[in-house]
């Protein structure tokens, strides 16, 4: 009998801009950020086994091991079988291309994408979109964002999402340059070390994101950049290489908590050429295209 094998995309979530805006009495911070997905990701590979067993691929497979595995793609079965669905024991493939603990959402879209997965191909008609959402909000706070990648609005603790479109030229595509310096942020000591917080942009974003200005939308800055370089000044030298204005330049910043950063612009050619000036001088750095949205 031939195994059944279902494949599927974990898109890298960024982060264009992010704003911290009070702590709550649970010691979560409110947050309102802005959220894009990229063509380039993580990917799974999964069938129905005996018993679960979990497998890395990768450039970063053996950093992922070395961290103890994907601790939120079992955390995620296991809250299913805890829930009560008849989940069955699964063989997942986990090919990790996304840098480890960089604010590119990694860990989650991994957890979204098996989720998606299991609604649609191992328990179909089985759990409801309502259903789907309560169980990623379980797993993380950024899991709910990255179930649909598309545009989206993050708010309250990054757990309510609200997808919008963009009123971009849909002729004209937009590449990123992600680039990761390879530094270790911890994302509570990041947001310990706020000393204020900000007023909420709301009503700029909202239009911002109705002209399509991407570049508005990233000048509305990550209130976490602060304190990441703050730790690693090597983060904002890496932004201010990201940010050589050229013709089709859009913006760069950093990613949530860090330390991934981002590069905006049309131009696919001084994109390549900036991620490869990354690469010389050691950074990990990759060249893609935004993904509108889809799954």
């Amino acid at each position: 009998m031939t195994t059944l094998w279902h494949q599927i995309n974990a898109p890298a979530k960024f982060n264009l801009c992010l704003q911290v805006l009070k702590k709550r009495e649970d010691g979560y911070h409110e947050l309102l950020s802005f959220a894009g997905f990229t063509r380039f990701g993580d990917r799974l590979s999964v069938c129905v086994q005996r018993q679960d067993k979990m497998e890395y691929e990768g450039p970063f497979a053996g950093a992922l091991i070395r961290a103890g595995g994907d601790s939120l793609c079992k955390k995620l079965c296991r809250g299913l079988r805890e829930a009560g669905y008849d989940l069955p024991p699964l063989h997942i493939r986990l090919e990790k291309n996304i840098p480890l603990g960089g604010g590119l959402g990694g860990g989650s879209t991994d957890a979204a994408a098996l989720l998606r997965l299991i609604s649609d191909k191992i328990l179909p008609h089985t759990l409801s979109g309502e259903e789907v959402l309560e169980q990623a909000a379980q797993i993380g706070a950024d899991v709910p964002v990255c179930l649909y990648p598309g545009w989206q609005i993050m708010t309250g603790t990054g757990t309510k999402r609200q997808p919008v479109s963009l009123a971009v030229d849909s002729d004209i595509p937009v590449y990123v340059v992600l680039a990761n310096p390879g530094l270790p942020l911890s994302t509570a000591d990041i947001f310990a070390s706020l000393s204020e917080y900000s007023v909420s942009a709301e009503s700029q974003l909202a239009d911002y994101i109705q002209q399509g200005n991407l570049e508005k939308i990233i000048a509305i800055g990550n209130d976490l950049t602060a304190p990441a370089v703050a730790r690693y000044p090597e983060i904002a030298r890496l932004i201010e290489v990201l940010g050589q204005p050229h013709k089709g330049f859009i913006g760069a910043g950093m990613s949530g908590s860090g330390s991934s950063c981002f590069a905006l612009t049309t131009n696919k050619s001084s994109a390549q050429y900036l991620a490869q000036g990354l690469k010389k001088k050691g950074i990990w750095a990759h060249t893609t295209e935004i993904l509108v949205s889809g799954k």
